[in-house]
């Protein structure tokens, strides 16, 4: 093989390995782009490799939110941990755990309204912008990652719902993940 020629391309038509090179080869340099953002200004930096945050955390919540889904239509399992209706229960049931799952949701959602409407007050932006200050006031007096406090409440609201265990796994996998890698 010389010159730059794929294997398995000549004659027949066939591009498989070339177009395999090339995606591997874009694929690569989109993993190691350079930084879009500046860290002298005190931006973080999003990539697999030589990134501050390797994948960005809302997208992260969405990857083990599927991740969890799909362990339960692979599995064809849905590991109910609440308790099933029957009898009586049947009517009561369903509406409790709409309405647990809702109101988890609804709580989780305004924890991210509020933490967004302080970081914005206090002069800063939680999307990857230059930290201007430090915001120490709502929930921010309280602790740190309120923001993905609230990823793990949607999560979990959402389990409660649809009740099924895979969600929560999948919470403790995003849980862990944002603990130990962001």
């Amino acid at each position: 093989m010389g010159g730059g020629e794929a294997q398995g391309g000549d004659d027949d038509g066939q591009q498989e390995p070339i177009f395999l090179f090339r995606f591997i080869a874009r694929l690569k340099t989109a993993i190691h782009a350079p930084p879009k953002t500046d860290p002298s200004k005190g931006q973080l930096r999003v990539g697999l490799i030589g990134g501050d945050i390797p994948v960005f955390p809302p997208l992260a919540f969405l990857l083990f939110s599927a991740g969890g889904l799909l362990g339960w239509f692979v599995s064809g399992n849905r590991m109910r941990y609440l308790p099933e209706a029957g009898g009586r229960l049947t009517s009561f049931i369903l509406p409790l755990r709409c309405t647990l799952g809702g109101a988890l949701f609804m709580v989780s959602n305004k924890l991210t309204k509020a933490c967004r409407a302080e970081l914005e007050k206090s002069g800063t932006n939680a999307n990857f912008h230059p930290v201007v200050n430090v915001c120490e006031t709502g929930p921010y007096s309280y602790g740190r990652n309120f923001m993905y406090v609230a990823m793990l409440g949607i999560t979990v609201s959402g389990s409660v719902m649809l009740d099924t265990a895979w969600l929560l796994y999948s919470t403790l996998g995003l849980g862990a993940y944002l603990n130990f890698i962001v």
